[in-house]
């Protein structure tokens, strides 16, 4: 009985053994659970502060950006680079004044004298003065070139113009005056008809001249750029001629725009002689090296040198043609 009492006590404290054995391996299994938590918790911790940490730096770093950026985009003390302006110094010829060299564009002016009247078109530059001469008592007793019938002359003269063998001149005739101290004109008229009417120059080659009164104690020489003008009361021809006493080599400082003219009353005639300051031709006449060949060639010189002044537009002379056609074109004649 004793030995089962010992044996069953035995037992019994195993059992109390195996269970407080039991309790500290749970007590431990425990423990190291809420350290294990305790970690967890102890590093969700840290990285939130962490993240707070980052949080609050990138914050403070944006805020300084952002205030860098203010100041950057709306300075205060801090200086702007700015490119210096370089001043162009003040040069007087670039301003729009009249000069030698640019002189003012004239405008257009109108001429009046008793009942007669022309427009000079702006682009041509002339004073204009007129003078009245009576016809002579003996036309025989008037020198070739001399003018016998009675007449109005314009002069226009141009200022600064280059050297010429004419001045510009306008002739205004009475008719019953023209043809009693010219009866043979009577032929020159018929002819200037039928060229103002018709502006059919063909039937007069280059060298046979073209109507025009005798004021020159010389010969026609050529003529070109030949066409008829119609003015208010009236009509004539205009063309580019030269005149000269013997054979002549052609020149632009001898050349000059004429213009022969009626009113269609036949009461007045009016001519012109305006020099030509450009051309195409030489400035000057040439000194002849060959006289005999020359004047062998001549007609055939006369024909290239009219062919080339036909070939030639208005502009391309001085004054331009198309601006002496406007003023003759403006003739009024009706002189009292």
């Amino acid at each position: 009985m004793k030995i089962i009492r010992t044996l069953l006590l035995s037992m019994i404290i195993l059992s109390l053994l195996s269970s407080l054995t039991g309790c500290d391996f749970i007590a431990k299994v425990l423990r190291d659970a809420a350290d294990k938590v305790e970690q967890k918790d102890t590093e969700k911790l840290s990285q939130a502060d962490e993240v707070s940490t980052l949080v609050a730096n990138f914050s403070t770093e944006t805020a300084q950006v952002t205030q860098q950026t203010l100041v950057f985009e709306i300075p205060t003390d801090t200086p702007q680079i700015i490119t210096p302006v370089t001043e162009t110094p003040y040069d007087p010829v670039k301003e729009i004044t009249p000069s030698a060299t640019m002189p003012p564009a004239p405008e257009e002016k109108v001429i009046r004298h008793m009942g007669l009247s022309f427009t000079i078109p702006a682009g041509l530059d002339y004073d204009v003065s007129v003078e009245e001469f009576q016809e002579v008592d003996d036309p025989n007793d008037v020198w070739p070139g001399e003018i016998a019938a009675a007449h109005l002359l314009f002069q226009l003269n141009a200022p600064d113009a280059p050297e010429h063998f004419h001045t510009a001149q306008i002739f205004v005739f009475p008719g019953n005056s023209f043809m009693t101290v010219y009866p043979y004109w009577q032929t020159g008229i018929s002819e200037l008809n039928l060229l103002r009417t018709s502006n059919d120059f063909s039937g007069y080659p280059p060298n046979e001249a073209l109507p025009f009164p005798d004021i020159f104690n010389a010969g026609q020489m050529i003529h070109s750029q030949e066409k008829a003008i119609e003015f208010h009361n009236g009509s004539g021809i205009r063309y580019l001629t030269t005149y000269a006493q013997d054979y002549v080599a052609f020149a632009t400082d001898v050349l000059f725009y004429a213009f022969f003219g009626l009113t269609d009353d036949y009461n007045y005639l009016v001519a012109a002689v305006i020099p030509i300051y450009r051309s195409p031709l030489p400035n000057s006449i040439d000194l002849i090296e060959d006289p005999d060949a020359f004047f062998k060639q001549y007609d055939e010189y006369v024909i290239q040198t009219a062919n080339l002044l036909n070939q030639s537009p208005d502009s391309d002379f001085l004054p331009n043609l198309a601006l002496l056609d406007k003023l003759f074109e403006s003739l009024v004649l009706n002189v009292q």
